[in-house]
């Protein structure tokens, strides 16, 4: 019978390609050419298909070695995007060698994820070394925990350090437009030739998936995997390489000074990997120097952290050496979500007369004392005094302003410093967990936690508390929900309880008229929807007599037309009619005065005719016998007639 616990191939490495089938990818590349060398084929898969897709680019690359124009790399990367089939990439505008994993570029991406909705979002891995590349894929894969799509998947892509895949994509039909498109980064390929080493890389990929040619690998990420912070697979990868920030956290004042009280060698290094995942970066670390100088730290978890070796005989002890504005103490047993601090601080600067900050916290579900939700406060500021004892250190944030340091030393002190805390100032509650436990938490002594309530001021008996904080224990998570039934059970104990109960009342009085305001409000809109649709009646109404009156302006327009074509037509005949008759007119004056012509030229000639038949008469006359004869009568004649 084979030993089906046999570690196989395919436990380790795909050996199926992945389908093509999502709708919406969203890209973040930190600089111009790494979306095309690291996932450009499944681009041009998708695209193929009809998938929308949007890159974004962080940076425009200025600081690469040759072509450092940003506008030459700008163009380079929108060329290859059309030779890929997707449209051109956004860009941001962040500095090469300048992105940093916290909270301004998280949140962008958040906002970015949230309108766009992807079903697969792809960056750089956490295999990366680039300091850049790395950045882009912490902030993705926070970005990315926060957004929480149940159905989306982060696919890290690699291009200057391999990554161990759980995807591949077979790129074999879009191989050939995937080199075109790396070939036109001459800025970059003057350097090296990246694009034979991505081409080779992507044969090599091809391994497992026997007649695929090339292949493009992916490390996946779901929702699940990162809701507690970044995944466990990849906390050795890329736990310490906040190195890649260039030291920029230690290069900026403290706004935040972390005391690590207690803490062992052995438990130092997770402590610090916690703190180097937060998105806020202008941190400190107070420990005690000999600590400091035992533990083992991971190579470049120091760089990335502003740590302090405080000497046991400092002035103040560890807090003596703070230079931060606020303060909070971390202790083993817990894990901080990366907007552990920065929500935390937010709250603070936003409201300045707060002077603690309180984080809910969840508990693990393996906890054998404890189910998967909140613990308190859970947004309630009155109840959160009450359980303290139970909160972990690492819960507050404080001022260090004005307020009197705490006692870095029994785990009591904590709370009992929040408490003394909040007598200085306003106590923010904030709603959502940041913090999970990874161990049961210690019960306190209730006669002590008791004595000590009283000297602030809250008088509940050892009794009382131990029941309400046994039960807490017990159920691990008190939701504002469930106060009511718990208060219910615990009001004869204490008149504390009482007065929880009564902000609970206070709150479903508060609840009820907002119920009774959203009512009237509802009642308003409906109100509102009716008028509406009677308005949309009555423009569907005017809008049916509009069209009817347009159709019948359009038939009046048609028969002008039509009359306008008859007209034009009667007047070109008209006009031909004219021309033929002015030309006849003119033949006919032409003929008038050739006739005329003629007549007197013939006329002339007649008149010439008879002169000449005078004249021949005259001379016959004057040459006739008699002419000659009666010459001296005519002679005498004309004498006598003078």
């Amino acid at each position: 019978m084979p030993d089906t616990h046999t570690l196989r191939e395919e436990n380790l490495v795909p050996f199926m390609a992945e389908p093509v089938t999502a709708a919406r990818l969203l890209v973040f590349a930190p600089h111009p050419d790494d979306e095309v060398f690291g996932c450009g084929g499944t681009l041009a898969l998708h695209a193929a298909t009809g998938a929308e897709i949007q890159v974004v680019i962080l940076t425009s690359g200025e600081h690469g070695e040759f072509g450092k124009d940003p506008a030459a790399r700008r163009n380079e990367s929108a060329q290859a995007a059309s030779l890929l089939g997707y449209a051109a990439p956004v860009f941001w505008g962040l500095p090469d060698r300048g992105v940093v994993c916290d909270e301004a570029l998280v949140g962008r991406m958040l906002a970015l994820m949230s309108e766009f909705a992807p079903e697969l979002v792809f960056a750089p891995s956490v295999w990366e070394v680039h300091p850049d590349h790395v950045n882009t894929a912490l902030a993705a894969l926070e970005a990315f925990r926060r957004w929480a799509a149940p159905t989306a998947r982060l696919l890290g892509y690699e291009v200057g350090s391999a990554l161990q895949p759980d995807a591949l994509f077979d790129i074999t039909t879009t191989f050939a437009a995937k080199e075109a498109a790396m070939a036109v980064f001459a800025s970059q390929l003057g350097v090296q030739r990246y694009d034979r080493q991505i081409s080779g890389l992507n044969r090599f990929r091809s391994y497992t998936l026997g007649a695929a040619e090339a292949v493009e690998a992916f490390h996946v990420t779901e929702a699940e995997d990162c809701r507690h912070g970044l995944p466990d697979s990849l906390q050795g990868i890329a736990g310490y390489r906040r190195v890649i920030q260039h030291k920029l956290a230690a290069s900026r004042p403290a706004t935040v000074s972390v005391c690590l009280p207690e803490v062992t060698p052995a438990l130092l290094p997770s402590l610090l990997a916690d703190l180097a995942h937060q998105t806020h970066a202008a941190v400190e670390v107070l420990v005690d120097r000999e600590v400091l100088a035992a533990a083992v730290l991971p190579a470049g978890l120091s760089e990335a952290l502003a740590l302090v070796g405080v000497a046991e005989a400092h002035p103040g002890g560890l807090w003596g050496a703070a230079s931060g504005h606020f303060g909070m103490v971390l202790r083993g047993g817990v894990r901080l979500l990366p907007d552990h601090l920065a929500k935390l601080l937010a709250s603070l600067q936003e409201d300045d007369g707060a002077v603690l900050a309180v984080a809910a916290c969840a508990a693990d579900a393996n906890l054998a004392h404890a189910q998967e939700g909140l613990l308190p406060p859970a947004g309630s500021a009155a109840a959160w005094w009450t359980l303290a004892p139970l909160l972990p250190a690492a819960a507050y944030l404080f001022r260090l302003d004005g307020v009197v340091c705490p006692d870095a030393g029994a785990v009591q002190s904590d709370w009992v410093h929040a408490l003394a805390t909040a007598k200085y100032g306003r106590v923010l509650c904030l709603p959502q967990p940041t913090v999970h436990l990874l161990e049961r938490l210690p019960m306190p002594d209730c006669h002590l936690v008791a004595d000590i309530l009283a000297r602030f001021g809250r008088n509940v008996g050892a009794e009382t508390i131990r029941e309400l904080l046994g039960v807490v224990s017990q159920i691990g998570a008190v939701q504002l929900a469930r106060e009511t039934a718990l208060l219910t059970s615990l009001e004869q104990y204490a008149p504390a309880v009482v007065g929880l109960r009564r902000s609970l009342a206070e709150r479903d009085t508060t609840l009820a008229q907002r119920e009774a305001t959203l009512a009237a409000r509802d009642a308003e809109l409906a109100h509102l929807l009716g008028d509406m649709a009677s308005l949309r009646a009555t423009i569907a109404a005017e809008r049916h007599e509009l069209a009817a009156q347009l159709a019948a302006n359009g038939q009046l327009l048609a028969q002008q037309v039509a009359l306008e074509r008859g007209l034009g037509a009667e007047r070109l005949a008209l006009a031909q009619a004219t021309a033929q008759w002015q030309q006849a007119q003119a033949q006919a004056e032409q003929l008038r005065l050739e006739t005329a012509q003629r007549l007197a030229e013939q006329q002339a000639q007649a008149q010439l005719a008879q002169a000449e038949a005078l004249r021949c008469q005259a001379q016959q006359y004057e040459a006739s016998r008699s002419w000659r004869w009666t010459r001296p009568l005519r002679w005498l004649t004309s004498l006598l007639a003078r």
